[in-house]
């Protein structure tokens, strides 16, 4: 039943030319109340952002592995692309990332970003339908492994 609804997610995404945005993941960028997942770390003149859920209490790794997903790095590469997709395209253009086997990392000159990113991450960890958004629009773009 997920995959039907990933497939028609994807579908209905794609008609549009554009992806369309998320008011819930737009809202998160700047939501202070969100506790960032990950931790963005100074390495002057450029910050990193880290995140490796295989380590996190309510790690999604099992679930992507049974999806035939990585579940590493390069899925939460593909999921945090989906998410930035969904709210707010234009960070792409300020970040790097540098997927790991197990986790992610992700540079910028702008510590504000990767901030964004984490809360981005926190809120889609949070709202499973935000997860499975940023999966669908991920795998329309042929990122999701």
């Amino acid at each position: 039943m997920k995959i039907i609804q990933i497939l028609l997610l994807s579908l209905f995404i794609s008609c549009g030319g554009q992806t369309k945005k998320n008011e819930k993941l737009t809202a998160a960028l700047n939501d202070t109340k969100l506790e960032l997942r990950g931790k963005v770390i100074d390495f002057t003149p450029e910050y990193r952002y880290d995140y490796y859920d295989f380590n996190e209490k309510d790690s999604d790794y099992k679930y992507f592995e049974s999806k035939g997903f990585q579940g590493g790095g390069p899925t939460w590469a593909a999921i945090v692309y989906g998410a930035i997709q969904l709210s707010d395209p234009k960070i792409l253009d300020q970040i790097r990332f540098d997927e790991e086997a197990d986790g992610l990392a992700i540079w910028s000159e702008d510590k504000n970003v990767l901030v964004k990113i984490g809360r981005l991450v926190a809120a889609v960890k949070k709202d499973k339908k935000l997860l499975e958004e940023s999966i669908a629009v991920a795998t329309k773009d042929g990122r999701m492994e």
